[in-house]
């Protein structure tokens, strides 16, 4: 009996690091599937979930269970395609990923930072040979690389933005855990740097902005604040020296002079902010009904949107892919969505981060769920899985104390 427990375990051990790995890199395919975000961290975290000894799940999880179930529940009417299968494995993919970061941060921390190490490590490596020898270096890992000269390198990922995102969520789980300054440093080369990002740069700088006024209730936070404003410039100005000619500083030098330019005359720009506001748009038209989850009724109401909205979307072609992923749960599920966003505001309120990354944390995140990223991407969950281990490492404490009290209260 004790044999098969250990062997039991050491199965479940090695599901385990093989679920973490691969959500730490979701590009890596195994067999040639023409999709950029491969099922394998999905797998393998569903097979971890099965070998798990037990099954307690932390309230916050059944949230995302509900979610999943009410996914599931529409697809059956509103018809199984490709595009509503695919979207219902972002919905699986959440819910097991969260659970398996969830029990990785509560079981063993030391294990799941030497892997975010690493992680950041070999991303950042990549991304500096394809900066300065080859650009195509292990491309042949991905199923579909894309960039141009006057874009940045894309390391493990198909294209530069992707790149950006995955550094800046590897970001959001370093401070998550605890923040140190090699990695942020680290995370923050990757995205400047190599993949020059302007969405990701976008949401980093309206994140900071969100954090600066919670760095002037202090006078060590005002410290901060100056600091902070001058890496800033600096680095403003050495992007602006570096970066010369590439798309970053053209898309900035354009916003400066014309913030609505970035939608109104920038083609990638519109197709971006396309998607986000026909699905937003469509789900209040419908007053927050779900539409389902096929891809055809999204390109049906985007066509509608062209015709009444021609000046906002002149240039996105109607698609069937949503390339947001707050838009797409509020598109698909409807006033369901909310359970998404009443679990982000309780782990804001439970988190025991400290305040300023708290926020930082939030806004970064909330900011990329609003970009063009997919909800089967196994860090959108694993992110999830960190903030609900930090609520309720919270709780347990508060728990504990509890039970102390009285104890000590008798024996003194």
């Amino acid at each position: 009996m004790a044999d098969l427990i250990i062997s039991q375990r050491r199965r479940f051990s090695i599901l385990f690091s093989l679920a973490i790995f691969f959500s730490l890199f979701p590009y890596m395919r195994l067999v040639p599937l023409a999709i950029d975000t491969q099922p394998t961290a999905l797998v393998f975290s569903a097979l971890a979930f099965l070998f798990q000894p037990h099954h307690k799940l932390p309230a916050a999880i059944y949230l995302l269970l509900v979610l999943f179930a009410c996914a599931a529940f529409l697809m059956l009417f509103s018809g199984v395609d490709f595009s509503s299968i695919r979207s219902l494995l972002g919905y699986l993919t959440i819910l097991f990923t969260a659970y398996i970061f969830y029990l990785s941060a509560r079981d063993d921390l030391d294990r799941f930072q030497s892997l975010l190490n690493f992680a950041i490590v070999v991303w950042l490596s990549v991304g500096l040979i394809q900066t300065l020898f080859a650009r195509d270096f292990l491309t042949w890992t991905i199923s579909d690389w894309r960039t141009t000269d006057q874009r940045g390198v894309t390391s493990l990922a198909p294209e530069p933005t992707f790149y950006g995102t995955q550094a800046l969520f590897f970001m959001i789980m370093q401070i998550i855990v605890r923040p140190r300054l090699w990695q942020i440093t680290a995370c923050a080369v990757s995205i400047v740097a190599f993949a020059a990002s302007s969405q990701i740069l976008l949401v980093i700088v309206i994140a900071l902005c969100i954090v600066f006024p919670t760095l002037l209730t202090s006078r060590s936070g005002r410290k901060a604040a100056f600091v902070l404003l001058l890496v800033m410039a600096a680095g403003a100005a050495l992007a602006v020296d570096l970066l010369e000619g590439s798309r970053l500083v053209s898309l900035a030098t354009l916003l400066l002079e014309d913030p609505t330019a970035l939608v109104l005359v920038d083609q990638s720009g519109n197709d971006r902010f396309a998607s986000i506001f026909v699905s937003l748009m469509s789900a209040y038209q419908n007053a927050l009904l779900p539409h389902g989850l096929s891809g055809s009724v999204f390109q049906s109401k985007f066509v509608e949107m062209k015709i009444l909205f021609p000046e906002l979307l002149w240039f996105a072609p109607p698609t069937t892919t949503i390339m947001s992923g707050i838009g797409r749960m509020f598109f698909e599920i409807g006033a369901a969505a909310f359970l998404f966003v009443f679990l982000m505001l309780y782990l804001f309120r439970r988190s025991t981060i400290e305040l300023r990354w708290r926020c930082f944390v939030f806004a970064a995140f909330g900011g990329v769920l609003f970009t063009a990223i997919p909800l089967n991407h196994p860090l959108v969950g694993g992110i999830l899985g960190l903030l609900i281990w930090r609520a309720n490492r919270q709780q347990a404490s508060s728990a504990s104390s509890m039970v102390l009290t009285p104890r000590i209260a008798t024996t003194s």
